[in-house]
């Protein structure tokens, strides 16, 4: 099963969800890791999202990303909450500083973690910073389920 999650963060989490794709009610999880630069890229996500209305749905959760192949490591953490059609808005943070723009596109390809992908962009002054590819480990998937 292919399904597609997108976030963007303009100064604010921006959640694009695949929105076709989705039970009425889901949670979309992923853990796992990139190989970049000879180390590791750690990341970690969950998104509750929950249709109040035609396309309008109300999204929760937070997004993870550790970078060790940086001095120092580079930590990332965003949340985001609230009722939107297909946006939920939060913030991010880079080793505690910010907000900054991110974007991030994760795609669930098959179980478990079979071919699964990420994209981060995180926009800073001078070059961003960008994490993609297939994932190395570990898992995208996306859960029907029914919380209150």
């Amino acid at each position: 099963m292919k399904t597609k999650l997108a976030v963007g963060l303009v100064l604010v989490l921006i959640v694009t969800l695949g929105l076709g794709c989705l039970p009425s009610k889901a949670i979309i999880t992923g853990g796992g890791w990139l190989d970049e630069c000879d180390s590791k890229v750690n990341f970690g996500f969950n998104v509750q999202a929950t249709q109040v209305e035609g396309m309008d749905y109300d999204i929760k959760g937070q997004f993870q990303l550790v970078d060790h192949s940086t001095r120092p490591v580079t930590r990332i953490h965003g949340t985001f909450e609230g009722k939107f059609g297909s946006f939920a808005m939060g913030e991010c943070m880079i080793n505690g500083e910010g907000p900054h723009t991110f974007y991030l596109d994760v795609e669930d390809e098959g179980e478990p973690g079979v071919d699964d992908c990420i994209w981060v962009r995180i926009k800073i002054p001078g070059p961003d910073l960008y994490y993609s590819g297939k994932i190395d480990g570990g898992n995208i998937q996306i859960h029907e389920y029914h919380f209150n």
